[in-house]
This record gives structure tokens, sequence and C-alpha cells, in this order.
């Protein structure tokens, strides 16, 4: 009886191990870093306060980053001389800059923002930058839209962890 014991307690050990190496390789599979895309709240909130920011453009009154992205399809130029898009580009770097530490010792890696055009089937891409590594890492990100007469603007931006 003592050795049929020992031959079912070594089975059982067995079959534990298999298990636990079996949840191991899973493990280690779901924790890759794959492009998983999600939102979160973090850069939802960024990105509703961002569209509200002023800007160093005026056009008869200081304009916002939503009405700066209006300014810039519409090919328009602030008082000052400066194109709306070159001032757009040069404030969203400037932003994104001071507002997420990225660099591959940091929690973010890198970022990318699309700012683009779309009506119906159309998509047009005005604005496009990244800074720092966005291979295999997990994304977090969030969109804004403004709406113009014929369609609507868009302002995408991911954060790569």
């Amino acid at each position: 009886m003592n050795r049929k014991s020992q031959e079912e307690i070594v089975g059982f050990i067995f079959i534990v191990a298999i298990v636990v190496v079996a949840g191991l390789i899973f493990l280690s599979f779901s924790l890759r870093g794959n492009k998983i895309t999600g939102s979160s709240s973090e850069v939802e909130s960024f990105m509703s306060a961002l569209v509200q920011y002023s800007t160093n453009c005026s056009m008869q009154g200081t304009l916002d980053i939503g009405d700066l992205m209006k300014s810039c399809y519409l090919g328009k130029s602030c008082e000052q001389g400066e194109n709306a898009c070159s001032e757009l580009n040069r404030t969203l770097q400037d932003i994104m800059k001071n507002s997420w530490d990225i660099g591959d010792e940091n929690k973010n890696k890198g970022y990318n923002i699309l700012f683009y055009y779309q009506a119906l089937e159309e998509k047009e891409k005005i604005i496009e930058f990244s800074e720092g590594n966005c291979n295999k890492t997990i994304r977090r990100g969030a969109s804004q839209a403004v709406h113009v007469s014929s369609g609507d603007l868009f302002i995408e931006i991911s954060i790569c962890s």
C-alpha cells in the first residue's frame, strides 16, 4: 500500500508541474509587448484640455487649439504673420514635450499625433509627428473631433508605454 501511495503522489506532483509550466507559458505570451490599442481616462482628459488650450496665435482674439485646427485647415495665418499650421505644429510639440516624460527609461516610451480632415470616405492628413519609440508597445490613446462645415477635423494622440 505504501508503494501505491508514493506513485500517486509522484503522479500528482507531475500533473501540478505540467499545469504550472503551461500557466507560465500562457502568462509570458499574454504579457508580450504586442500593440494593444485602448483608451485611458488620463489621455482622454489630456485631449479635452488640449483642444481648449490658448495659443499664441491671434485672429481677432486669441485662438485655442480647436480654433487653430480650423484656421490651419482653411489655410489662414495668425495676425503675427505665422501660418496657422506652423503655429499648431509648434504648439502641439511644445505641449507634448512639457506634458509627457518620454524616453526609454520612462514609463512612456513615445507618442504619435495625427491631425486630419475627414468627410465621408475622404481622409486628408494635415499634420503628423511622433517622438520616442512606439514599436511593440502598449498604446493608450484618444481622439477629438472639431466640426467644420464640410466634415470634421480630428486630432488623435497615442501614448506608448
